[in-house]
Parts: structure tokens; C-alpha cells; sequence
């Protein structure tokens, strides 16, 4: 996207940041107060003054830095005010909230089901299909629809596989996606594999959410 464009999507995403209202947490909860992501990256994006509260995330986590973010940016809460849950897995629904969020697109906290306004910007955005939003989200969904909403960028030359040994086991409709996320350093594989069909833990969602709104231009 031009950069023209890019800068007037700033500035109205930092606009929007200080008009009144609620956000919609991760969890379907509206009692944060709204402030987006802005446009990629968290260049003037007012953060949580609060603490992180949650007693299962310590700083010896590889992943306590990911959830600091995500509870600074009001992109996830908790599944109870002190409780993060970092093992427990995530709804698709969850994941179009996010992503809706990181857009700085201010939810209706009041839809039923809590998701509704949050998957009808997903499927108006091409970002899902909005199919079975209680169910799982995989590794590679979680990658397909963050490289959507980047705008379906071309991997980078870092984007082989070859190295890791599930690499077969990619679906097609997310073979660009993942390849892309590996490239720019947003999936990364553990004991060699990348478990595209694996269920993406809560932890596992904040940390690329971060390298997302951190690394991504």
C-alpha cells in the first residue's frame, strides 16, 4: 500500500483512538475503554495504565513480554480479571475480534452473539469466511487471516520450508500465508516442525499478535 495511504490510515485510526466508547475484549467483554492498534504498529496508540494482573503469567515466560502487550493494547483480556490461561486454546470468533481491534475497528459490545460485529468485519473484509466461530483456531488459520488483513503480502525471500518436516502437511489455502509468516519471522517452527494443523494456544496467539503489531510495516 502507498505510503500516502498508509499515512491517512494513521491518522484516522489515532483520531478515532480518542473518541468515547468501549472496546470488545478477546473474551467478548465491552468494559475496556476503546483505543485500536491504529494502523501496523503502535506508533500513538494510548495503552492500559493498569498493571498486568494475571497470577499465571510470570516474567520467567518466554511468553510474559506477547501478553503484557496484547493486555497493554486491549487487544486480549483474561478469562477472569487475575486468570490469563496463556495453555488454554482459541475460538475463530476470538481471533476476528482481535484482528478486527488491531484495525482499530470499534466493536459493538451489545451484538448477539458477542462476536457477530466482529465476524461481520472479518467476512466484509475477506479476512474469513466466518464459519464456526466456537471451533479451535489452528496455526495456520491464525497466520492465514493475519496475512489477509496485512493486505495478502508476497512472501519474502526467507519463506522456504524445506526446514521444517510438517511442511507438507500446509493446507493449500494457506500455503502463501504460512510462507509468508515464516519469512518475516512472524511463525516460527519448534523442534523443527511448524504444526499448521495444531491449535493455537492462547499464549502462542499473543505472541504473534505482538510480532504483528510491532514488526509488521
Amino acid at each position: 500500500m502507498k505510503k500516502s495511504v498508509w499515512t491517512a490510515i494513521l491518522a484516522l485510526c489515532m483520531t478515532l483512538a480518542l473518541l468515547p466508547g468501549t472496546a470488545l475484549a478477546a473474551d467478548g467483554s465491552s468494559d475496556e475503554p476503546y483505543t485500536g492498534l491504529g494502523s501496523y504498529g503502535i506508533a500513538g496508540i494510548v495503552q492500559n495504565p493498569a498493571p498486568m494482573p494475571f497470577t499465571d503469567v510470570t516474567p520467567d515466560n518466554w511468553f510474559y513480554r506477547d501478553v503484557d502487550f496484547v493486555w497493554k493494547h486491549y487487544l486480549m483480556s483474561g478469562v477472569s480479571p487475575t486468570v490469563f490461561e496463556p495453555q488454554t486454546t482459541t475460538s475463530r470468533a476470538m481471533i476476528w475480534t482481535v484482528l478486527a481491534r488491531m484495525q482499530g475497528v470499534q466493536l459493538d459490545g451489545s451484538s448477539v452473539p458477542w462476536y457477530e460485529s466482529g465476524r461481520n468485519w472479518a467476512m466484509r473484509e475477506d479476512i474469513s469466511d466466518g464459519a464456526d466461530p466456537q471451533a479451535d483456531v489452528t496455526r495456520e488459520q491464525l497466520v492465514t487471516m493475519l496475512w489477509r488483513s496485512a493486505g495478502q503480502p508476497a512472501p519474502g525471500t526467507e519463506g522456504d520450508m524445506n526446514q521444517y518436516s510438517d511442511s507438507g502437511e500446509v493446507s493449500g489455502f494457506a500455503g502463501m500465508a504460512v510462507r509468508w509468516a515464516v519469512s518475516v519471522g512472524l511463525l516460527r517452527g519448534y523442534d523443527g516442525k511448524l504444526d499448521p494443523q495444531g491449535t493455537a494456544s492462547r499464549a502462542q496467539i499473543a505472541a504473534l499478535v505482538t510480532r504483528y503489531g510491532e514488526f509488521i510495516p
